[in-house]
């Protein structure tokens, strides 16, 4: 074989290696975009078995009632619960707020989906007037499967199970109308009200005037403990009504 032939074969042996280096780069690639899809795609009859499956480890010694919920969070994560009972009622914990409450301790505050099971045959059983709560402070559109023991579900949203909630975006909005003006004073909710000012000024220089005769009769700190008045801000002075 002449060394032009043996060049023409390396360079097609090079040729062919690259080739199939590259193919395997783009195989590679492809899976793991297939891979990702997948984890954020939303199996809902897997999500609601596993909510079947939480229902099992239920502790309900007094109610009887076992219920289990499997959240998955916005990355495709998923958290089991199930109802926690105790002999102080109040302190019980249902499966939804269970699932939250774990997947908020890892770092979770956008969620995809939850699902409820219980053993009810006739109806769907919804979330409690607390759970519907605490769904509704990670938004209102997000979808709450609620199923039977066959796996029949009914689907509605974090909104439609509590119309009217009371969510987060109220809070903020009544404290930026009503608390700011009180604890934060703008200038436009205050006013010059020159009277108002010399009377203050009259009063401190009045308990000036008589904490400095005090020290001259030898009253002060270091004898009798003095107690001094304290002088509260009248807001209602300072605050127009808005």
């Amino acid at each position: 074989m002449s060394p032009t032939d043996l060049k023409a074969n390396s360079r097609s042996s090079y040729q062919l290696i690259s080739l199939n280096f590259v193919n395997i780069v783009l195989q590679t690639r492809k899976s793991y975009k297939v891979i990702e899809m997948t984890s954020n795609c939303l199996d809902i009859e897997s999500l609601i078995k596993k909510s079947h499956e939480a229902k099992a480890m239920a502790y309900c010694p007094y109610s009887n009632f076992p219920v289990g919920a499997a959240l998955i969070t916005k990355d495709g994560t998923l958290y089991t619960g199930c109802n926690v009972e105790n002999a102080a009622y109040p302190v019980s914990l249902c499966a939804e707020r269970t699932a939250i409450v774990k997947a908020v301790s890892e770092g979770h505050r956008e969620f995809q989906a939850i699902a409820v099971a219980t053993n009810m045959q006739d109806n769907f059983a919804s979330p409690c007037g607390a759970c519907r709560q605490c769904l509704i402070e990670f938004g209102s559109d997000w979808d709450v499967y609620m199923s039977k023991p066959d796996l029949s579900y009914k689907k509605m949203t974090a909104g439609e199970l509590l119309p009217l909630g009371f969510t987060p975006d109220k809070l903020i909005n009544f404290q930026n109308r009503f608390l700011s003006p009180l604890f934060i004073p703008h200038t436009s909710f205050l006013t010059n009200d020159a009277g108002d000012e010399e009377d203050n000024n009259e009063e401190n220089k009045g308990e000036k005037e008589k904490e400095e005769e005090e020290e001259q009769e030898g009253v002060g700190w270091w004898g009798v403990e003095k107690i001094r008045k304290t002088q509260l801000f009248d807001i209602t002075k300072h605050v127009r009504m808005v």
